[in-house]
């Protein structure tokens, strides 16, 4: 029975196949018409490619167009390249939903195209179960972090219960009082009470699904931060509203520093350590996500150099670096002409990147002193949060804030009470977007001297670390950033 079984997957697996590949020859007299059409001009190019999306292709023809738009080269050099990159991101979008199908044949189709892709330099997120998680970190030796999660997850859990206690109470008190009836007062019928008392919990369950299946929003909390942002260069620490410390912020003026993104896995201690001989390095932080196989998540450039050409679909914040000097460039994924939809609007964002420009893409929690995300849906899950921030003060004053919040909270808690903090201060908040922490947590601080300050957490030695920003300053300066608990 077995083996008939596995003959019968295989048939239909090959089948699917033929049908797959044939839609990918069905389409090829369409590719030969795209490359007909010699279009220079972005607008007309992007009336094309919207077109032929508004088709609806599977993912092995959208891959094929890219690939042949990429060789045939029928725009050109450069807006080849781009419209090919546009096509391949929307590509490994739909082969990154697989993920979710439990169709074991596309899950095999999704495995074999994820591989495609990224021989071809689109970072594709292969999953890897919980499991696999802790197997990764139990080899890099992380028992911090893993003993830190699974503290975390418990704290989470119980937090949920407690909001739900009523719920439980009355619920079990309704069915010990049943059984107790019954058993008392009605010992024949003590069968039919056990039914009655079943079926009475399904009802019940029943109409309090929908409050439970919202459980984990009654966890959230309600924080209040307070911390003081001083002249030049310096620090504070932030304290919670019972004044526990929960973690730290370091300023400085827009005049005082420069930025610097390096993406360069097992190298990263190597570039740390250059930039310290030369006394220079106020920070170093782990700052763009990475997937599984540590690729940058979302758009990533280093010198001009695209490293992922892939839109992330969930982050509205690109930030950019060019000389030095440090941007963030919303993308507003709510608007109809966006960089996931709209091919002029992503060659407009790729083209800001030159030979001298950095990239990367992160999550943007408050732009032009609004709020980016709504707070109701954001996690609940218990994390350590790191925010890069630029104010403008009342007296016109630029400053980058880095704020580290080093007690777990939940993200919106914490995003809310620096937000809420800053603007009782009179700052107007630029820009406010989330770096990645957790078990990829690098986070150097230097004195003045040079001398690395050992009163910062840093969960990841440096020569594990792929990515960092480093905050460079641009003159020797005296400063203190010498924070005790």
């Amino acid at each position: 029975m077995k083996v008939v079984m596995i003959l019968i997957f295989q048939v239909v697996f090959f089948c699917s196949e033929l049908v797959f590949n044939s839609g990918s020859m069905l389409f090829a007299s369409d590719k030969i018409n795209v490359a007909d059409n010699d279009k220079t001009n972005v607008s007309e190019v992007s009336v094309l490619l919207t077109s032929y999306l508004a088709t609806n292709p599977q993912p092995q023809p959208l891959l094929e167009t890219a690939l042949s738009i990429r060789n045939d080269k029928p725009f050109g050099d450069t807006l080849s390249v781009a419209a090919s990159n546009f096509l391949l991101q929307k590509t490994a979008a739909m082969v990154e939903d697989f993920r979710y199908n439990s169709n074991p044949i596309k899950s095999i189709k999704y495995r074999r195209m994820a591989k495609q892709l990224q021989q071809l330099g689109i970072p594709v997120d292969i999953p890897v179960t919980t499991f696999q998680k802790v197997l990764i970190n139990l080899k890099q030796k992380n028992y911090d972090y893993l003993f830190n999660r699974l503290q975390l997850h418990v704290k989470h859990w119980v937090d949920v219960l407690l909001s739900t206690f009523l719920v439980l109470f009355v619920l079990s008190l309704l069915l010990v009082s049943i059984l107790i009836f019954f058993l008392v007062k009605k010992r024949k019928y003590f069968g039919v009470g056990v039914i009655g008392s079943v079926i009475l919990a399904l009802v019940l369950l029943y109409i309090f699904a929908p409050a439970l299946s919202k459980l984990p929003q009654k966890a959230k909390q309600v924080a209040t931060f307070d911390f003081q942002v001083g002249k030049g260069i310096g620090a504070d620490l932030i304290l919670d509203e019972r004044q526990f410390p929960v973690g730290k912020i370091i300023w400085a003026g827009e005049n005082d520093i420069n930025f610097n993104y390096y993406f360069s896995p097992n190298n990263i201690g190597t570039i740390i350590d250059s930039i310290t001989e030369q006394k220079q390095l106020l920070l170093a932080s782990t700052a763009s996500f990475v997937n599984n196989q540590v690729e940058p998540v979302g758009l990533s450039a280093v010198d001009g150099q695209l490293l992922n050409p892939m839109i992330h679909g969930l982050w509205d914040g690109v930030v950019l670096i060019s000389e030095k000097s440090l941007q963030v460039v919303p993308l507003f994924r709510n608007q109809k002409s966006n960089v996931h939809s709209n091919f002029e609007s992503y060659y407009q964002l790729i083209s800001c990147i030159d030979s001298s420009t950095d990239a990367f893409q992160v999550p943007l929690l408050v732009f032009n002193d609004s709020l980016m995300f709504d707070p109701e849906k954001a996690s609940t899950n218990y994390r350590e949060n790191r925010f890069l921030i630029k104010v403008l003060s009342s007296e016109n004053e630029c400053k980058y804030l880095i704020v580290d919040v080093e007690k777990e909270k939940q993200l919106a808690s914490n995003t809310l009470a620096i937000y809420h903090k800053l603007k009782r201060e009179n700052f107007k908040i630029q820009f406010m977007v989330l770096f990645d922490v957790g078990a990829n947590n690098l986070f150097q601080v230097y004195n003045s001297n040079g001398i690395r300050n050992n009163n910062y957490r840093s969960t990841l030695p440096a020569e594990m670390a792929s990515n960092i920003l480093a905050v460079q300053l641009v003159h020797e300066s005296e400063y203190s950033v010498d924070l005790l608990y």
